[in-house]
């Protein structure tokens, strides 16, 4: 009757999770009877297209997987996830959950799951009106950890490798040190690429040496439309033909390379699937709208829209029309979002000087276009999302590319917009 009911009445994907939670709080503490193992993923940036990868990995193996695709990661979503895979009797048709958590709400999930491992792939700043400083959500992940059998941890960034002294057992990955130095990190959004933060926020200067990891990236050169990865699995090298760009997706592979290993996938099964993985909606999401493409890069916080605009904005080259590529940033301050945009102050946008024309739009979008004008950078603000896309459609010459840089519900208008141009899958396949 549970089942029949979420699903009649319909709704978002979160929405039969939100009704059981009323309903039957205990669920998730019953799920671990249905799973032979569950695996959870958290972490700042990058847990939808970590989440991704790690499916494909482990469904190339031959898993049943279930997962939560379209990135509604809080516990109501992972219940839609699971309900989604049931049939009318309540039995369960996967063997194995993976699931992208939110990390308010790691404790509560990995509490009734009980889960095989719990991936943690960065910690940065990021809606602090939510969480408060880092040391909080570090925390929240800390007494996350001995509800799971193994932490699989990210060695380069210190308050994540520091969690190892929480868990039971604890997996490392990592990157070879010309690799590891483009990361950013928290306490040093300003300095120099080879410095990076403590845990106190303190800078420090990169240690040369490596740590005990089981996977490591050794090299990462760009391609065309992707990246060429070199991984160090356990001993074993593995090439990687990557689909998406950046240091930060180089990271979130060897992060489910990590996995496949420790839960016995042959190596040459997960390097193809990893290969197969083409990137998450709105996650570097390639969209062609007759002879224009247009690409949709999600920004959360300070770091992420750093890396976005040294892997795609700052290098960009002019487009046929000459004047650079057309770029809208789109900052909305939903819930979803992170009530705070005063962040937008910590991103490097003075490195956009020069790179193309920029239109700012969504409900912060004077914000936005405030950041650009202390920049000395000019811009055109459109608030509204359907006349911003408008624009920005006008300004790509044919043959040419533009950029859409939006925060989390500004992304989801502003695919929904682009679903009438062109023909996009849904969200999670």
């Amino acid at each position: 009757m549970l089942l029949w009911a979420t699903r009649l009445r319909g709704g978002g994907s979160a929405l039969p999770g939100l009704v059981v939670e009323k309903i039957a709080p205990s669920f998730l503490e019953n799920c671990p009877d249905h799973f032979d193992m569950t695996v959870l993923v958290a972490g700042t940036n990058g847990k939808t297209t970590t989440t991704k990868m790690m499916r494909s990995v482990l469904e190339s193996d031959g898993r049943q997987v279930v997962t939560n695709a379209a990135g509604s990661n809080m516990p109501r979503g992972i219940i839609s996830a699971i309900i989604a895979r049931m049939d009318w009797q309540g039995n369960l048709q996967a063997d194995l959950g993976l699931f992208e958590i939110d990390e308010g709400f790691v404790g509560h999930v990995a509490k009734g799951l009980e889960p095989r491992a719990i991936t943690v792939l960065n910690l940065l700043r990021d809606q602090l009106d939510r969480y408060g400083e880092l040391n909080r959500t570090a925390q929240l992940i800390a007494d996350a950890l001995p509800h799971a059998e193994t932490a699989i941890l990210n060695a380069d960034d210190p308050l994540v490798a520091e969690l190892g002294e929480n868990a039971a057992h604890s997996i490392y990955f990592g990157a070879d040190e010309h690799i590891r130095s483009q990361v950013p990190h928290d306490g040093a959004l300003h300095q120099a690429d080879i410095h990076q933060a403590d845990a106190t926020g303190d800078v420090r200067e990169m240690e040369s040496e490596e740590t005990d990891t089981l996977v490591r990236v050794r090299s990462a050169e760009a391609g065309e439309s992707g990246q060429h990865l070199e991984l160090d699995v356990a001993g074993d090298a593995w090439s990687v033909d990557l689909q998406m760009a950046g240091v930060f997706n180089a990271y979130n592979a060897a992060a489910a390379a990590t996995l496949g290993y420790t839960l016995q996938v042959p190596g040459e099964t997960a390097a193809k699937a990893l290969e197969s993985v083409a990137p998450a909606f709105g996650r570097s999401e390639r969209i062609q709208i007759g002879e224009k493409q247009v690409t949709l890069l999600l920004v959360k916080n300070p770091a992420g829209f750093n890396q976005i605009i040294d892997t795609y904005l700052s290098g960009s080259s002019s487009s046929p029309g000459g004047s650079g590529i057309p770029t809208l940033i789109s900052i909305n301050d939903n819930y979803a979002d992170g009530r705070d945009v005063s962040w937008l102050w910590d991103v490097n946008i003075e490195k956009l000087a020069g790179t193309g024309e920029f239109i700012t739009s969504g409900i912060r979008g004077y914000d936005m276009a405030l950041r650009l004008h202390y920049a000395e950078i000019a811009s055109q603000t459109e608030l509204e999302p359907e006349v911003a896309l408008e624009t920005l459609l006008e300004r790509i010459p044919e043959g040419g590319e533009g950029y859409i840089v939006p925060t989390y519900t500004a992304m989801l208008q502003l695919r929904k917009l682009l679903s009438k141009y062109a023909s996009l899958p849904e969200a999670g396949e």
